[in-house]
């Protein structure tokens, strides 16, 4: 895409260039039946002058000298001789400005101003102007400073916006991953029941909170000593060390569903027939 725009610009820059536009107006004036053709006639009017077609009317009038020596002299002479003859014009129409007033002033030098007050007050007329013009130039210089430092003030304000919609967003997908990871799914009250091969069972209501596991109607605790979950396929690796002496829960790997309220046994393991755990309250 940038080299499209590098390529309009250049041939933009070429097309304004005015000795390109001078030598383009020659070659149209020097070559004027081409031109009027290409622009007027049709293929019946070219053979009513005479001419097979538009091929041979060009290559009929077109020559060395209309083609490539008048308009490049043309050009030339109007792209650098212009400037000097408009500079002679303008400095001549000053010179007799300034003898029209000398001679003004001449001819009015018994009138009531005195001819050296009068130029007093002229030159310090000009000198006004010239402190005008000088002021407003600083003024316009100060606008354009100011338009650059409002847009690159409205440009720092929209990536400071950007930045804190960014900020906002990674702080809810943080808030989010956080509530995912280890502990958060497993915090709350579960009732967890436990079916073993040997055909015993057990019921328990636990209650987790962090690392620590604690039996709702009873002093039973447990540590949650090695706890990984996945919570992006609803996997619970659960191993829970009592701090008694009694029998520990686990090591065992729970598939949840979709709220993550309802795990049962993955895989059957050698002591666990089926082992389940239901939400009851949430942390």
């Amino acid at each position: 895409m940038d080299d499209f725009k590098d390529f309009f610009k250049d041939l933009r820059d070429r097309v304004s260039n005015p000795f390109i536009v001078s030598l383009i107006i020659s070659w149209f004036i020097s070559n004027w039946p081409i031109t009027i053709a290409l622009l007027f006639y049709d293929s019946g009017d070219v053979k009513l002058d005479g001419f097979r077609s538009f091929n041979h009317l060009i290559t009929f009038h077109a020559t060395w000298l209309s083609t490539v020596v008048i308009p490049l002299i043309s050009a030339s002479v109007f792209t650098f001789g212009f400037p000097y003859l408009k500079s002679f014009i303008k400095l001549y129409n000053a010179e007799i400005a300034s003898n029209n007033e000398t001679e003004i002033l001449r001819k009015t030098k018994q009138g009531s101003m005195p001819i050296a007050k009068f130029i007093k007050l002229r030159d310090e007329h000009i000198s006004n102007i010239d402190l005008l013009n000088k002021l407003t130039e600083e003024e316009s210089a100060y606008l354009v400073e100011n338009a650059k430092l409002k847009l690159e003030n409205s440009e720092l304000d929209k990536r400071l916006t950007k930045s804190e919609n960014l900020s906002v967003s990674s702080n809810e997908e943080l808030k989010r991953y956080e509530e995912l990871s280890n502990f958060g799914i497993t915090n709350g009250v579960w009732d967890v029941h436990i079916e073993f091969t040997d055909g015993s069972s057990e019921a328990y209501r636990l209650d987790f909170h962090g690392e620590v596991v604690r039996e709702s109607n009873s002093a039973k605790s447990w540590l949650a000593d090695y706890t990984v979950i996945n919570p992006f396929l609803n996997q619970i690796a659960l191993y829970l060390r009592p701090e008694d002496r009694q029998r520990p829960i686990g090591p065992v790997v729970l598939m949840g569903n979709d709220r993550r309220d309802n795990f049962r046994l993955k895989s059957k393991l050698s002591i666990y027939k089926s082992f389940t755990m239901i939400k009851v309250t949430y942390q």
